[in-house]
């Protein structure tokens, strides 16, 4: 019985589809994507709060690069800051995804420097906020 319960739980896993949720950080992931959508809505404490979490994320899933800018994140002071350490932190996370599928790398033609990753194709610019919310062009 124990074997049949054991082979079940085996074969059930194996066949779970791949998702954005599977990839080798899903901590780190879904903070940044709480981080990206706060700063979509203009909400300064909530990507403060998403700033904090992502931190402790980065540290438990040993990705440090973006340990520092996370905590830029969380204790910044205006939605422009926030932007600005954002920005830092995608640039990292856009190497972490690369090759996964579920991710697209978004650029804005209107912001110089712009990039983010979001697991929908529905644009959601975190550096424009609500005014520029569906600015943006899919890179990947």
């Amino acid at each position: 019985m124990k074997t049949a319960s054991l082979f079940a739980l085996v074969l059930a896993v194996a066949l779970l589809p791949l998702s954005a949720a599977d990839s080798a950080h899903p901590k780190t992931l879904r903070q940044y994507e709480a981080a990206r959508t706060a700063l979509v809505s203009d909400d300064l404490a909530a990507a403060k709060n998403a700033g904090v979490a992502l931190a402790v994320a980065a540290k438990e899933e040993s990705v440090g690069d973006i340990a520092d800018a996370s905590q830029k994140l969380a204790d910044s002071t205006s939605l422009k800051e926030a932007r600005a350490a954002f920005q830092a932190v995608s640039v990292v996370i856009e190497k972490l995804v690369k090759g996964q599928p579920g991710y697209f790398i978004v650029t804005c033609p209107m912001i110089q420097g712009s990039v983010w990753v979001q697991t929908t194709d529905k644009i959601g610019n975190p550096y424009g906020g609500k005014e520029m919310a569906g600015c943006g062009e899919i890179r990947k």
